[in-house]
């Protein structure tokens, strides 16, 4: 068998890089199964979210607001804007699955790159607008003590790490699928810098999203415990400490799944061909790597509705 950017061969056995090709390697039979189980999970995750998102909507929830400050820029709920795009990613993960299990595009390596890479953009959209969303509502707090940032910094840095992720890793996702029959060392190469880039792009974000959800959790606390001087219980007691918890698991669940996806990328990009030839570490990386964000987005969506 023929190695290629989707077959990495040692001893005349070729093992696939299950990103791009689930076929004519020894682990085909176990990464159908896998791509099928994701495709379930995908699947429930993704009505849940969009029986979440409707019932928001009618409720009066909205997305977006425009804010009423300088700079008086569009900004996203915290809660709303994650779960749209939590959906999408879960769609486009879905098919990402069918895709491999039909065997769609196969040998075109830009098509199979880009399949692969584009719904983990929204994903880690999804946690960059709660990050933002959950900034301003520190801002706005009464309650807030110490250094915070202006509204417009806010604004500004969470463009810069919504977008980044289109603007720098599906450019080097394309150019390495371009090169690799071309010039396959440089094909690796271009892997190599997109997988650093998402190391980098998930430990910011793992750490700026603990960094604002435990500052918001101190401030909903120390609310609390100023309501809890003039009444006792109630029902309001009661809603105040539901959304504690759901944003100490949002918050701890969205910041673990990025520190795993960080060092899972770490490891792809210094060890790549060493991990895809290996069997028990090929199936760890693609079994931790294709349920890890169907999972973790499973679990916001519980999180949301608990009462």
């Amino acid at each position: 068998m023929e190695q290629s950017m989707g077959l990495h061969c040692s001893n005349d056995i070729c093992h696939c890089d299950w990103r791009i090709q689930i076929t004519d390697c020894v682990e085909e039979t176990n990464l159908r199964i896998i791509n099928t189980v994701n495709i379930i999970i995908s699947s429930l995750a993704f009505i849940l979210g969009s029986v979440i998102f409707s019932r928001r909507l009618y409720k009066g929830h909205r997305v977006f607001y425009w804010a009423q400050s300088s700079p008086r820029w569009i900004r996203p709920r915290p809660v709303d804007s994650m779960i749209i795009l939590l959906i999408l990613f879960l769609f486009f993960r879905l098919l990402h699955s069918i895709f491999l299990l039909a065997d769609v595009g196969r040998g075109n390596w830009m098509w199979r790159q880009f399949l692969w890479e584009f719904p983990w953009q929204f994903g880690y959209g999804a946690i960059a607008l709660y990050f933002v969303g959950i900034t301003h509502t520190i801002i706005v707090s009464h309650n807030i003590t110490g250094w915070v940032p202006s509204p417009g910094v806010v604004d500004f840095v969470g463009t810069v790490i919504f977008t980044s992720t289109f603007v720098l890793d599906i450019p080097f996702c394309l150019i390495a699928g371009y090169y690799a029959d071309l010039d396959p060392y440089r094909s690796e190469l271009f892997l190599k810098i997109e997988y650093m880039t998402w190391f980098i792009h998930c430990a910011v974000l793992a750490s700026l999203i603990f960094l604002a959800g435990t500052r918001l959790i101190l401030i909903l606390k120390a609310s609390q415990r100023k309501f809890d001087r003039l009444a006792e219980g109630g029902a309001h007691h009661t809603a105040v400490r539901a959304g504690i918890l759901k944003i100490e698991l949002v918050v701890v669940a969205l910041g673990g799944c990025l520190w795993c996806f960080a060092l899972m990328a770490l490891s792809y990009s210094l060890f790549r061909h060493q991990s895809l030839v290996n069997a028990a570490a090929n199936y760890i990386l693609c079994i931790c790597w294709c349920f890890l964000g169907s999972l973790t987005t499973l679990f916001v969506f519980v999180a949301i509705v608990l009462r």
